[in-house]
C-alpha cells in the first residue's frame, strides 16, 4: 500500500474541513500541532476516512399506470418518488419489458422531465410491461415496480366484414354493410 502525506490545512481553531478530497478514496488523517518553537508529534485519526456525497440516489417512484393503449403506443404516468435523496429529481428513465421477460430495455435516451411520458414503437398484439427509474445529480435509483401487464392493440378492434339490414316502417329494407371484427 502507498501512503502519500501532504499538508490539506492549516487552521487556528480545534476543528478544520477538508476540500478537494475524490469520492470513494480511502484517507488517513493526522493531525499536529504547531507553535513557535516546531510541530508536534502526530496523531492519526483511529479510522480511515472514505468521503461521500452528502446526498444518496433518489427512492423508488411508483408504479406507472397505463392508458390510451393503441396497438403502437400508450400513455404512462407515476408518481414522484416520496425521497429525492437530498437533491431535486432531474427526471426520469422509463424501461420496458415484455410480460414474463426479466429483460428490461430503456424506452429514452434523455430524461423526461414530468412524471407522464408517451411510449411510441410498441409492437401489436405484444403484453408490456413499464417500470421508472428517477435520477438527481448523485446518480440513478431503484427502478419502481412494473405496471400492469398491457397488450398494445387498438381498443376498437380490427375491422372485418358484417351486414345489417334495418327495415324501416312501410318503407323499402335498407342493407347496410360495415367491417369489425
Amino acid at each position: 500500500m502507498l501512503l502519500l502525506f501532504f499538508q490539506a490545512t492549516s487552521t487556528s481553531e480545534q476543528n478544520a474541513s477538508l476540500t478537494g478530497l475524490t469520492e470513494g478514496t480511502t484517507y488517513m488523517v493526522r493531525v499536529a500541532a504547531e507553535n513557535e518553537v516546531g510541530v508536534g508529534e502526530f496523531a492519526e485519526l483511529s479510522k480511515s476516512v472514505v468521503p461521500k456525497s452528502q446526498y444518496d440516489v433518489p427512492g423508488a417512484p411508483s408504479a406507472p399506470e397505463v392508458s390510451e393503449v393503441t396497438k403502437e403506443s400508450c400513455q404512462l404516468s407515476w408518481t414522484a418518488p416520496e425521497e429525492d435523496g437530498g437533491s431535486p429529481v432531474t427526471g426520469y428513465f422509463i424501461e420496458r419489458s415484455t410480460a414474463g421477460s426479466s429483460r428490461w430495455l430503456r424506452v429514452n435516451k434523455e430524461l423526461a422531465p414530468d412524471t407522464s411520458y408517451t411510449v411510441d414503437g410498441l409492437i401489436e398484439d405484444t403484453e408490456y410491461v413499464f417500470r421508472i427509474v428517477a435520477v438527481n445529480k448523485v446518480g440513478e435509483g431503484e427502478p419502481g415496480a412494473p405496471s400492469k401487464p398491457i397488450t398494445a392493440k387498438d381498443p376498437w378492434g380490427k375491422l372485418g366484414c358484417m351486414y345489417w339490414k334495418l327495415s324501416l316502417f312501410l318503407q323499402p329494407v335498407l342493407t347496410v354493410f360495415f367491417y369489425l371484427l
